[in-house]
């Protein structure tokens, strides 16, 4: 017999064996194919299930004009988003809706300049504008910072407790670094820096209190106010140039030369007591360049903004920048 002719009876013999404990064990047969059947099965459903998940939610995002994601974990030196986890079994977190249905019953405070971080002339003529459009919609505007309210005392706040967390873990060849630098008399950032390096825990705990001191006073005006309007920024859009590290990077403005950190200070509040924040387009300016104004909602009513936000939609629009459609 050949060695092709034993491959053949060896493998007649196999199939027979097979077919004989098939007939002889016919329920265990049964239920194994039909495991085999229900496995692959299910791996097909799944399959399917998932890509037509990913092509609905990708569908989502294509409708919003969005041609990147980014996926962030929550950084929580300023405050959780919602319940703890070990909270989160006891409560959930609901957001309310915009506290009225119409700009005309919204009563709105607003500053758009102040010493400590002064707008290019360019950026206050968006802003102006865009007050007026609210005051010409119905909105009650009214200038001015709440009561116990103080911009450079709350940018102060900020950065101490933002360097806390930022300087945690630090080396100490990078903590001697700092304690070396130079710090100009108005320049905060880099001298409450150098402070946070040596501060006390009594220190470290007294700025978590301002912190709470500061949210309570937001609060006691949003008792009466719905909304808040300040600058996002002190310049418009500009050119990104990461030449030199940022402590020495300088912003050049109409007015003068500006520091690239003193962009912290109108987003310093919002960061530091937690509340909503929501920056609207509000135009360009004569250079073609895009101007946002902040909105400031109340404690965890996050749709007060984007409601506010909303109207300055109506009012301005919004142009997708070339490169960006």
């Amino acid at each position: 017999m050949g060695r092709l002719d034993k491959v053949v009876a060896a493998w007649r013999e196999n199939v027979l064996t097979a077919l004989r404990t098939i007939r002889v064990q016919k329920l265990r047969s049964f239920l194994t194919c039909l495991g085999i059947i229900i496995g692959v099965a299910t791996v097909i459903v799944m399959v399917s299930l998932i890509q037509g998940f990913n092509r609905t939610f990708i569908a989502q995002f294509e409708n919003f004009g969005a041609t990147m994601v980014q996926f962030q974990r929550l950084d929580d030196r300023f405050g959780h988003g919602g319940p703890l986890p070990e909270d989160a079994i006891a409560y959930r977190w609901a957001l309310p809706p915009a506290r009225k249905r119409s700009i005309r019953d919204y009563r709105i405070g607003f500053v758009l300049d102040h010493p400590l971080c002064p707008v290019t002339g360019d950026v206050k003529d968006r802003l102006r504008l865009a007050v007026e459009s609210l005051r010409k919609a119905g909105a009650r505007l009214e200038e001015g910072f709440p009561a116990g309210v103080d911009l450079a005392e709350q940018y102060r706040a900020f950065l101490e407790v933002m360097w806390v967390a930022d300087l945690a873990g630090s080396s100490k060849e990078e903590l001697d670094r700092i304690r070396a630098m130079n710090a100009a008399p108005d320049d905060v950032f880099t001298s409450t820096m150098k402070h946070a390096v040596d501060a006390s825990a009594f220190e470290l705990a007294s700025a978590r209190d301002r912190q709470l001191v500061m949210r309570q006073a937001w609060q006691r005006y949003f008792g009466e106010h719905d909304a808040f309007l300040m600058p996002a920024d002190f310049v418009p859009a500009f050119a990104h140039d990461h030449a030199q590290p940022d402590s020495a990077r300088v912003l050049v403005t109409p007015e003068g030369p500006r520091r690239y950190w003193d962009q912290l200070i109108w987003a310093s509040i919002a960061s530091l007591t937690g509340l909503p924040a929501t920056v609207a387009p509000v135009g360009l300016t004569r250079a073609g360049l895009p101007v946002g104004i902040q909105i400031l909602g109340p404690w965890l009513e996050d749709a007060t903004p984007i409601f506010v936000a909303e109207a300055f939609e109506r009012e301005f629009g919004f142009q997708v920048p070339p490169g960006f459609e």
